[in-house]
């Protein structure tokens, strides 16, 4: 009975309520303040994580934008590259244009490096005539400028008019009249032949060719010592000799050479490789052995 006393008194809450409520009370409050501590570390937590975050955006922006602006650099100096191209180029065509014959020493090589042993040059001329374009676009021109109401004004702009009156002045074709003889009329016509397959020549025939008439007649010799064979072997000379002079044919030739770069029917780019093979070279050795039959230009 004691022991069942002692137990129950022991289990028993003398406090009073409002002492108990105060302690449940203040447990409740500290875990609130854990609580409230908590959320305040993850906040502080999200915070220092969106702070340092911020910072890598914010580095990574900076880069970003200095290679943008890099970017933006080039895009403007390959942008000035391609304007001050394209005024080189435009020099350039025209400089190629006003100066677009060819070398020469490259014409020369291509008109006697293939030259055969039986043709011989006379004459070499260089001269220009008008194609049949600008022959065509100047008798309208005078038209135009001849017929009722013309006036001086022309409807072109300045550039078109400037470009316009360069090609009528400068885009001549250039050709080369060539005059010789030849021993064997195949030989020339297969000369002339090869000639129009080099890459600087446009066409290249014959304009004339005549057999000479003129007629060799045998030496004769007075004295003792004349005789019927000998007479014989002259009259045999003789006849050779003629029939050498009737088979040698006096020839006029045209070469019309190819328009060059910046020209209506001229290359528009660079020589291809196999083209380049080609073209003829002044140190040539044919060219060198036949320089005694060149004629002045």
């Amino acid at each position: 009975m004691d022991h069942l006393a002692g137990s129950n008194i022991e289990h028993i809450d003398f406090l009073p309520v409002r002492f108990r409520e105060q302690s449940e009370r203040r447990t409740v409050n500290v875990w609130r303040l854990v609580a409230a501590g908590g959320f305040a570390v993850m906040v502080l937590a999200g915070a220092w994580m969106q702070q340092q975050t911020l910072r890598a955006l914010e580095s990574q922006l900076a880069q970003v934008t200095l290679n943008h602006n890099v970017a933006l650099a080039r895009t403007q100096r390959l942008a000035d590259t391609k304007a001050r191209l394209a005024l080189a180029d435009a020099r350039a065509e025209l400089a190629a244009y006003l100066q677009h014959p060819w070398p020469r020493s490259q014409v020369l090589a291509a008109i006697i490096n293939p030259l055969p042993e039986s043709v011989v040059l006379k004459q070499v001329r260089f001269t220009k005539r008008l194609s049949d374009q600008q022959r065509d676009r100047a008798a309208a021109t005078s038209k135009t400028r001849e017929g009722p109401g013309a006036t001086n004004e022309s409807n072109l702009d300045p550039a078109t008019e400037d470009l316009q009156m360069l090609r009528d002045s400068v885009g001549e074709i250039e050709i080369i009249q060539i005059v010789g003889s030849a021993g064997d009329v195949s030989d020339l016509y297969d000369y002339l032949a090869s000639v129009s397959e080099n890459p600087l020549v446009s066409s290249a025939k014959v304009e004339s060719i005549e057999r000479e008439e003129r007629r060799v007649s045998p030496r004769r010799e007075t004295g003792s010592q004349n005789s019927l064979g000998r007479g014989s072997d002259e009259r045999r000379r003789g006849a050779e000799s003629e029939t050498a002079a009737l088979d040698e044919a006096t020839f006029s030739a045209v070469i019309v050479l190819r328009g060059a770069y910046g020209t209506v029917k001229g290359p528009q780019s660079p020589l291809r490789p196999e083209e380049k093979k080609r073209l003829p070279s002044a140190s040539d050795g044919n060219l060198a052995n036949q320089h005694e039959r060149q004629p002045a230009a």
